[in-house]
């Protein structure tokens, strides 16, 4: 056991330093048992399974209606595929034979489900009164279309169907769609796994099974895609796909390919920025001990705790752990530079965490990235528990652990002393200066500005890229495109749905409630921006005019309930369209198809739709806003930007709390707030500026950027006074300290930025979006406390 002189640590953190350090085996075995167990603990960890659903607050308005609307039983499951000719139209030999192929392999997939694949040539019947009566057949016929008169009467059975213009085939009649449903593969993994003998399992938990299953059906799903496009592509024709689940597919492949190398990359760039400046294996295995071990922990910590983790935002965690790196890396820059003032190792280590405030840096980021826990959005909520849960892992691994480490590392030589960081010691230097003289009244008015500036924009707040499918992945993704080309030349996928609910069972057959439902449909589509509404009406219509030979008189809902069921069940058109009426004919949807891309208008769009259901009340059912696309990126846009605003009101405060705590200083906890402040108002500003949206993946971005600065500015006050021993003290002591300090802040942020770096490129969006974010705040904040916390201080002092 190593022996201590607990005098050299008169605080209580140096006190339980040298007590570890007096018992470092015990704690370093005790260490390794708890962190094999949370390791156990991570391969239970919980991703959620409907990562949407995470995003959309349960509070929203319009969440109960998603929510009615998804259990009407609309099939999200589905692949989609496009057929789209360069050069004239699909009603062609060449076209039809391609549509055929495609939607005969689409069969042969076990996972899809034959009645509901969708194309010209199957599950879009056109019917026609026989002398049998009302015969159905596929848009393409028995037969398959050969001559010019053939393929003039598919068009005009496309023009007639509900499916047809501008849902399976494009409004310029260049593109058709193929869609493929796709079972639920959780519970049809479930029952293969109840039905499969011990020897099958193979020791497999039933979550194990669920996982290889769906992990199988992603690998086969796209060498599918990939297969199609090869086999079907050429000069005239191009394929795209998207739907959910492939969408599912190509991100759990992006993160199998692309995870590991931004990994690789990062642990290499921390390598290399901590060798250059430590110039030492010391100084480069303790901080990246801490990063590694402190991700761990708050990781096996969390799945312990029985949280969800939503999958886009999986790389929160390592974010984090880049902070836990950078408390590590102060208490190395304080142990390396102390060292040659005291007796021992042991002393030396002691020393080093008298001198800097890491423990205080560590609990008031935990405080302030439990902020994320008020946001009304469950994915972001569950961030902020862990940003709990990750103070008390990295309390254990840098406060406890750390200094274990160092003491069964060589101790620095003295030559060491002082040849760190020279670099970024300089340039601190030359910004602080700004802080003496007639600079002080320059960034006052500067401060005053940014932060008036920032306000303004947190008031006006941007909010954007939260479309669901799209923003998950980059404008340039195959899957992408595919999206844009739906939204381009079909009615899909910006759509809004009305859904009605009966005031009584059955109420939705009566002839009156059925012209209801169509004057809004009719309302949607005349307003301008609806490209297409199809309520239950026209279905009722269709199928009477189809036993009438087609005659136009007949375009009207029968006056008998009786008959109105009968055509209603007569008729059915599963695919594009959402759900227009349940089997009771109590629920409803009338679902409004958008032309556009933009979502800055929904505000607008529902507005104009309220107002019509307020303006004509329905004694027979009532009409409620949500669903669709677009009622889910409203939701999740609503969220955003009441989880920004709050989260980070909420950290700002608890971080002047906790600098009073901790620093026991209303001005030094006023100075390091008003510099977070200044640094998260800068990065609201410049995205402004920019035309950046704030997305979900800036919330905990936001909130953990004043976490980060938390602890830069916490970590420069504390090393410039003590570097000068007072605020007071002599003008050389005094700048020398905020050189020396301000020198290992800048450095700080550099290791930071590059170490999350490498994940800006990646093509997951949200996490990507996050990291730069992140990062970008970072910097900034290291910058602007170097710049502001010195004036400040001194600002405080002449006071």
């Amino acid at each position: 056991m190593t022996q201590v002189n607990v005098e050299e640590g008169s605080s209580g953190l140096a006190r339980l330093v040298a007590a570890v350090l007096r018992f470092r085996v015990i704690a370093l075995f005790l260490f390794l048992g708890v962190t094999g167990i949370l390791c156990f603990q991570i391969r239970n960890l919980d991703m959620s399974a409907n990562p949407v659903a995470s995003m959309i607050p349960p509070g929203n308005k319009l969440a109960p209606v998603i929510k009615a609307v998804e259990e009407m039983g609309t099939q999200r499951e589905k692949l989609i595929c496009i057929l789209e000719v360069r050069n004239g139209d699909i009603y062609n030999r060449q076209t039809v034979e391609k549509i055929e192929r495609i939607t005969r392999k689409l069969m042969l997939i076990d996972e899809i489900i034959p009645g509901k694949i969708v194309s010209l040539a199957t599950g879009m019947n056109h019917y026609e009164s026989t002398v049998e009566g009302l015969m159905g057949a596929p848009i393409l016929g028995r037969i398959s279309p050969e001559t010019e008169e053939d393929f003039l009467a598919v068009k005009r059975r496309v023009a007639v169907n509900p499916l047809g213009i501008g849902n399976y085939v494009s409004y310029d009649g260049t593109a058709t769609l193929i869609t493929a449903g796709i079972t639920d593969l959780r519970t049809k993994a479930e029952a293969m796994y109840r039905q499969s003998s011990a020897e099958e399992k193979a020791g497999l938990s039933l979550k194990q099974y669920k996982k290889q299953a769906i992990e199988r059906f992603h690998h086969d799903l796209l060498q599918l895609v990939a297969e199609l496009k090869a086999e079907e592509e050429d000069a005239n024709h191009t394929l795209y796909f998207t739907g959910d689940r492939l969408l599912a597919a190509q991100l759990a492949a992006m993160g199998r390919r692309q995870v590991p190398v931004a990994a690789a990359i990062m642990t290499a760039l921390m390598l290399v920025l901590l060798a250059g400046y430590f110039r030492s294996l010391r100084g480069v295995l303790v901080p990246v001990f801490a990063f590694a071990f402190s991700v761990l922990w708050g990781l096996g910590l969390f799945s312990a705790g029985k949280l969800s983790l939503n999958a886009m935002a999986f790389l929160f965690p390592l974010l984090l752990g880049v902070l836990s790196l950078l408390c590590s890396v102060m208490v190395m820059s304080a142990y390396e530079r102390g060292n040659d003032n005291a007796g021992t190792k042991a002393q030396a280590i002691v020393a080093a965490y008298r001198r800097v405030p890491v423990a205080a840096s560590v609990l008031t980021a935990g405080l302030v990235s439990a902020a994320l826990a008020v946001a009304g959005v469950p994915m972001i909520r569950e961030l902020g528990w862990f940003g709990l849960l990750w103070a008390l892992g990295t309390f254990v691994v840098v406060v406890l652990i750390c200094p274990v480490v160092l003491s069964l590392l060589p101790r620095p030589a003295p030559e060491v002393k002082g040849r760190n960081g020279r670099g970024f010691e300089a340039l601190a230097g030359r910004l602080t200066k700004i802080s003496r003289g007639g600079g002080k009244a320059g960034l006052a008015f500067l401060l005053i500005l940014i932060l008036v500036a920032g306000l303004v924009c947190a008031w006006r707040l941007d909010v954007g890229d939260n479309v669901p499918g799209s923003s998950y992945v980059r404008t340039t993704n195959p899957w992408n495109r595919g999206f844009h080309v739906m939204a381009g030349k079909f009615n899909g996928p910006y759509l809004l749905a009305v859904y009605v609910e009966a005031k009584e069972k059955g109420g939705l057959l009566d002839p009156e409630a059925i012209n209801q439902m169509g004057d809004f449909s009719t309302y949607l589509t005349c307003g301008g921006r609806v490209r297409q509404s199809v309520a239950f009406d026209y279905i009722v219509k269709l199928g009477r005019i189809a036993l009438m030979d087609g005659n136009p008189r007949w375009w009207t809902v029968p006056a008998s309930k009786k008959d109105v069921e009968g055509l209603a069940r007569l008729l059915t058109f599963p695919g594009g369209l959402e759900v227009l009426v349940d089997k009771t004919f109590s629920r409803a949807t009338i679902p409004a198809f958008f032309a556009d891309e933009e979502d800055a208008r929904i505000d607008e769009d529902l507005s104009a739709m309220q107002a019509y259901i307020d303006g004509h009340p329905s004694v027979y059912m009532d009409f409620h806003l949500g669903g669709g696309l677009l009622a889910e990126t409203k939701a999740i846009n609503d969220g955003t930007r009441d989880a920004y605003r709050k989260a980070l009101a909420v950290a700002l405060v608890a971080l002047f709390l906790a600098g009073l705590l901790v620093v026991r200083s209303v001005s030094r906890s006023l100075i390091v707030t008003l510099s977070v402040a200044a640094g998260q108002a800068l990065v609201l500003v410049i995205m402004t500026i920019l035309g950046r949206s704030v997305s979900v993946a800036a919330v905990p971005a936001a909130v953990a950027g004043v976490a980060f600065g938390a602890v830069l500015g916490m970590y420069l006050v504390r090393r410039a006074v003590s570097g000068g021993r007072e605020i007071a003290g002599s003008v050389d002591v005094l700048e020398k300290g905020w050189r020396k300090a301000g020198g290992g802040v800048l450095f700080l942020g550099v290791l930071a930025f590059g170490s999350m770096a490498p994940w800006f490129c990646i093509g997951m969006k949200i996490p990507a979006d996050m990291a730069l974010v992140l990062g970008i705040t970072v910097l900034l904040q290291s910058v602007v406390a170097v710049v502001f916390i010195p004036a400040l201080t001194a600002a405080f002092q002449e006071k």
